[in-house]
């Protein structure tokens, strides 16, 4: 069965050796490529940027600084064809590997939870790289990070808010996201400046 593919590399504020890299991979890939320069400075603006300039169905996440398992598209595509209500389920890995640090992480299904939300106040139990219908993210954007102001975590408070709205979070069994942790990264800088996640949405 074939997939269509569009790919959309989102460079927001990029230097030119990143934008030079992202303009060669448009050309030589042979996949429909959409490159968008964008000066957000903000993640959950590219991200919410790429999925309104998206023509396709369903949309996944592929942060550019991390790396994942050959099978991760193919299988949550193949997951979300067997599953009754496909528009209504958000798809992660199975595990999460940090390097340099060397340690795993494995992500439930929302149905082990006991208390989905409780636990999700408390603690981000799945990871950015998520697989959903397009029309989720246009209805559930990602909100502004705001650093500045205290708070952050986008796709923590988006996990949380996708939930609350009734969505089904799951993994997708023997997939896997390889996480860099840099000094620099947005989630180090939010440790570092003691953000907390943005509020839930009244």
């Amino acid at each position: 069965m074939e997939i269509p593919v569009e790919i959309i590399i989102c460079a927001d504020k990029p230097n030119p050796i990143t934008l030079e890299v992202a303009k060669t991979l448009t050309k030589s890939c042979r996949f429909r490529v959409q490159l968008l320069r964008v000066n957000f400075g903000d993640l959950s603006q590219s991200r919410n940027r790429s999925v309104r300039s998206a023509r396709n169905s369903w949309v996944a996440f592929l942060d550019a600084d991390d790396l994942w398992s050959f099978n991760w598209l193919k299988a949550a595509h193949l997951y979300l064809l067997n599953f009754d209500k496909p528009k209504q389920i958000i798809l992660h890995p199975e595990i999460d590997v940090f390097f340099p640090d060397g340690y795993i992480l494995s992500m439930p299904n929302q149905e082990q939870l006991v208390d989905p939300l409780g636990t999700l106040l408390a603690d981000n139990v799945w990871d950015s790289l998520s697989f959903a219908h397009r029309s989720i993210y246009l209805n559930h954007p990602y909100r502004e990070n705001r650093l500045s102001h205290g708070f952050g975590y986008e796709d923590w408070a988006w996990n949380y808010e996708t939930v609350k709205a009734g969505f089904i979070h799951r993994i997708v069994p023997e997939t896997c996201h390889f996480k860099r942790r840099r000094p620099q990264s947005l989630s180090e800088r939010s440790k570092d400046l003691s953000v907390l996640v943005t509020p839930p949405l009244s």
